[in-house]
């Protein structure tokens, strides 16, 4: 496992890279007419083959994963102490940008479903700026109602879709409830152990009642950091955990709860947290 200290440098030298302008491409040659031509006798014959042109459902979803992540980047670049241009709002509306994958999936059964349902929790995890919520007060939007309402019906949809997937699914292997079970209880170890490392960093200046520019920023680093393993545990267990109510119904209430020091839990995916607790036998939430 990576140290959140090397997540951090990690961090630090890929937004070095990105700011480097090493060895520009050159541009490309334009094609002739004949080699066009060509590509797009080519491009129709893969098209008409059907299945190399189709993605599957985990293609989808990783790809989607990797736009959110770049999307969220960009935005965390943006955010300034002193000035209120990007917003928890800014992220939640970026989510939502990037759920047409989920309507896509969602249309791909058996296994469609809960690749929604995995994608939509981690545009959940993304859709409010993490720790930056406490970087300063001009950051904690409105709560972008409509934005977490579209989320919240999607995500209907992906828990029925995944109730009836379930109904056909064969769960009789133990060897590998077995393993993934141990998959996800390590993400979990993962987890925790960076959440530790940064409530030992947060100690270490605690005493100073105003830290420097440098732990300033080392904190904000490291706070970014630890948000960035928190999701992505949470993601890898996701995909591999067996009892995915529990699991889900879980990481939504702790996140509505982080976020009710903000005002805008009550945007936080209420129909489908309600929903989760009747399947999981527990009284309905009452924000719903």
């Amino acid at each position: 496992m990576r140290t959140l200290r090397k997540r951090a440098n990690d961090i630090d030298y890929a937004e070095d890279k990105e700011n480097r302008d090493v060895n520009p491409q050159p541009k490309r040659a334009k094609k002739s007419s004949a080699e066009t031509k060509k590509s797009k006798a080519s491009a129709q014959t893969v098209k008409k083959g059907g299945s190399s042109s189709k993605k599957s459902p985990e293609k989808l979803y990783n790809g989607a994963v990797t736009s959110i992540e770049k999307a969220y980047k960009s935005l965390e670049k943006k955010i300034k102490p002193n000035f209120g241009s990007v917003t928890s709002d800014s992220f939640a509306d970026a989510m939502v940008d990037r759920a047409s994958t989920a309507k896509a999936l969602l249309n791909m059964p058996p296994d469609g479903g809960r690749y929604a349902f995995n994608l939509l929790m981690y545009l959940g995890d993304n859709s409010y700026g993490g720790q930056d919520l406490s970087y300063t007060t001009k950051f904690c939007g409105c709560g972008a109602a409509g934005s977490y309402s579209k989320l919240d019906e999607l995500m209907l949809q992906a828990i029925d879709a995944c109730i009836e997937a379930e109904k056909g699914a064969d769960n009789s292997d133990p060897t590998s409830t077995t393993e993934e079970n141990a998959a996800a209880e390590q993400a979990f170890v993962d987890e925790q152990a960076a959440a530790d490392e940064l409530a030992a960093l947060e100690r270490a200046i605690a005493h100073k009642s105003r830290p420097n520019k440098s732990e300033y920023n080392e904190r904000v680093k490291w706070r970014r950091a630890a948000f960035r393993e928190k999701v992505e545990n949470a993601r890898r267990r996701r995909d591999v955990v067996v009892d995915w109510k529990t699991n889900a119904l879980k990481d939504l209430e702790e996140t509505k709860e982080h976020l009710s020091g903000f005002g805008i839990d009550k945007y936080y995916f209420p129909k489908s947290i309600s929903k989760m607790r009747e399947l999981t036998g527990q009284s309905a939430d009452e924000d719903a």
